[in-house]
């Protein structure tokens, strides 16, 4: 455990007892998984995918140049800013329109893409303890990706899975995770979130009312991160855990 003012997660195991938390959501990308070499490798598939399917727009752009013109998009078209499926058909569309490919291939290439990023190694150990945590919780995700829990298999655990495309929000808005906790037929504070990110997660969680658990898996100083970052009460997280199997000591 890191030296840090979060609560340690041996002291607070009673906030995780059935008689108070019924429910557990978990972040997927970074939480679950490490989620750089899973979007790295899909962008490469899809560029690949481009220079067979779709030269002339591979001619025109690098792959580096699709990557940062698709995140200005959100800055261009706000209301598809929650929504990372739809900003990148839109991307893949304006290189169409540009190059004077066919349009079919903005589909095709986010279908391709789809099934690349999922693409996703989930350590054995992360199925056996959500297997052990289904036994006396419910569980559900929510995430600010595009991920597929029925894709990676997570679906025998989760209940479902939020996404922004769903809420039309991102985290931390409230309003995803009391969308969560509607679907669970639970009060916020039945409910504890695990995420990786003080910013989407754990502050999300907080203002939402659930308990919120950092993921703090890299063992960064909180005390540190919470001065350099400039962070707030509301980024402070009920527990920290620094590996997943430690939620097994939360059980009842």
């Amino acid at each position: 455990m890191s030296q840090s003012n979060t609560p340690n997660y041996i002291e607070n195991n009673k906030l995780l007892s059935a008689e108070f938390v019924k429910a557990i959501s978990f972040d997927l990308d970074d939480t679950l998984w490490d989620n750089i070499p899973v979007i790295m490798g899909a962008e490469r598939a899809l560029w690949g995918w481009l220079n067979i399917n779709a030269p002339r727009i591979a001619k025109k752009f690098s792959m580096w140049e699709m990557i940062q013109q698709r995140q200005l998009l959100s800055e261009k078209y706000p209301e598809l800013a929650h929504d990372l499926s739809a900003l990148r058909i839109k991307g893949l569309t304006l290189a169409c329109e540009v190059t004077g490919e066919d349009p079919v291939i903005a589909k095709l290439g986010y279908d391709f893409f789809i099934q690349e990023r999922n693409r996703i190694f989930i350590a054995p150990e992360v199925f056996s303890l959500l297997e052990e945590l289904k036994k006396h919780y419910q569980l559900c995700a929510i995430t600010n990706g595009n991920s597929d829990i029925n894709r990676l298999g997570l679906d025998k655990y989760f209940d479902f899975s939020i996404s922004p495309k769903d809420a039309g929000v991102l985290k931390p808005a409230k309003k995803i995770f009391h969308m969560a906790a509607e679907q669970l037929k639970l009060q916020p504070a039945q409910i504890a979130h695990v995420g990786d990110s003080l910013e989407t997660d754990v502050m999300g969680a907080n203002q939402a009312g659930f308990v919120s658990i950092w993921f703090n898996g890299k063992s960064v100083n909180y005390g540190q991160a919470a001065q350099e970052q400039q962070l707030g009460p509301q980024h402070r997280p009920a527990v920290e855990i620094n590996c997943l199997q430690q939620l097994r000591d939360l059980l009842p």
